[in-house]
Formats: structure tokens, C-alpha cells, sequence
């Protein structure tokens, strides 16, 4: 859990904030070459008054798979460097802008992705990794909150870049230690993602979050 927030990329205003809950699962195998294929659910919401109250919230579900080369192992660390693709989807209601509409948004994203884990000792390590767009491609409209349908009309819309214009990028710095025959993990993620051209101008969204993990 965590916080994250929503600016708009043109007033550069703040239109949704709240506390940030997210849970997946990932399965990890080789060694020479690393496989992680992972799944994960996120939520952040905040109650608004307005007229009367509104509840603000984005809604995720990401899928990605990494494949990462060992470029380099030590006694105490080993080096991984890949690629990754993913699709992250996003329903976002924000009444500061929008009362009666869901923001949808479907991104496709490939890039690169490093995996490096710094060994204390037999039982315990560090965990650095990061995932970084370099071409993403999103599809995004309105649809009614209440029916279901889409306003006036409107037409889907699609948007292709490279991260210096579409960012969504995470990093991940865990602790992982071994107690009572069990693994686990604490970590500190954080993820950004940045769209442009896309209904109001596009936003600028952060994500800060501990989590515990039960490695296995």
C-alpha cells in the first residue's frame, strides 16, 4: 500500500490523490536466461464533496513478462539485462474534471528491463529492478459511468511514442530474507506514468507503495 497521485499535464493541478493498494503474483524461472512473468491489480481512491460526495478513483490491471540475459554474476550479486512488454489497463474516475464519466485507457508497452540481486549472505539480499519504455502505444476514451456507453459519440483514440513523450516507467528496491524455513520480501516501489495528447491534455500519475511479498 501506498499513495499515489494524478496531475493534469496542462493546468499542471492536481486532480485525484488517495491512499494506493495493489496486489499480484509473479512466477520467475531460469537462470542463464531470467523469466518473470507477472500480474498485478492496483486501486487508489479518496472521497470528494462536491454537490455531494463523489469517490475518486483509478483502477489498474498490468500484465508483463521480462526475459533477461545474466550479463555478470560475483560471489555476491548477480546481473541481469532484457527486455520487457506489457499491457497495463486504467479506469479512472475523476469528478474534479469529469461527474459523469469513466477515462479508460489500454497501453501496450516494450522496453527495457534489469534485474540485479546483491547477496548479504546465504539467507538474506538485496533486490534492485527496473522496467523502462521505449515504445508504448495507448487506446483510450470516455465511457458514462451509469450505462456504460460512450458520450456524444466520441471516437476511440490511439496514440504511438517513445518514453521521452509516453513514460510509464516502475523501479523496485527490496529486502529479502529468510526466517523459520519461509522467504519473504519488503519492498519500496515506485512508478510513473506520463500520457500525452490524450483526453484533457493527458496526465502526469506517481506511485509510491511498500509491499510484502511471500517468495516461495
Amino acid at each position: 500500500m501506498g499513495y499515489q497521485g494524478f496531475t493534469n499535464n496542462i493546468s499542471q493541478k492536481l486532480i485525484h490523490s488517495g491512499k494506493y493498494f495493489y496486489g499480484g503474483y509473479y512466477y520467475q524461472f531460469g537462470e542463464k536466461f531470467r523469466n518473470k512473468i507477472q500480474f498485478q491489480v492496483a486501486n487508489s481512491n479518496r472521497e470528494m464533496k462536491f454537490d455531494f460526495p463523489y469517490i475518486s478513483a483509478a483502477t489498474s490491471l498490468a500484465i508483463y513478462y521480462d526475459l533477461n540475459y545474466r550479463i555478470k554474476t560475483t560471489k555476491k550479486s548477480a546481473h541481469y539485462l532484457g527486455c520487457y512488454f506489457g499491457d497495463f489497463f486504467t479506469l479512472n474516475f475523476f469528478p474534479r474534471i469529469d461527474h459523469e464519466n469513466f477515462l479508460w485507457e489500454n497501453q501496450f508497452l516494450l522496453g527495457l528491463s534489469s534485474m540485479n540481486n546483491i547477496r548479504i549472505n546465504h539467507s538474506k539480499r538485496i533486490d534492485i529492478n527496473f522496467r523502462l519504455p521505449l515504445f508504448t502505444t495507448i487506446h483510450f476514451n470516455k465511457m458514462d459511468r451509469f450505462d456504460g456507453d460512450v458520450p456524444y459519440d466520441l471516437p476511440s483514440n490511439w496514440v504511438n511514442g517513445s518514453f521521452m513523450k509516453l513514460l510509464n516507467a516502475q523501479y523496485e528496491i527490496g529486502y529479502v530474507f529468510g526466517t523459520q524455513g519461509f522467504t519473504f520480501g519488503i519492498y519500496y516501489q515506485e512508478e510513473h506514468n506520463m500520457t500525452e495528447n490524450t483526453l484533457y491534455g493527458g496526465f502526469q500519475a506517481a506511485a509510491h507503495s511498500i509491499s510484502f511479498r511471500i517468495i516461495y
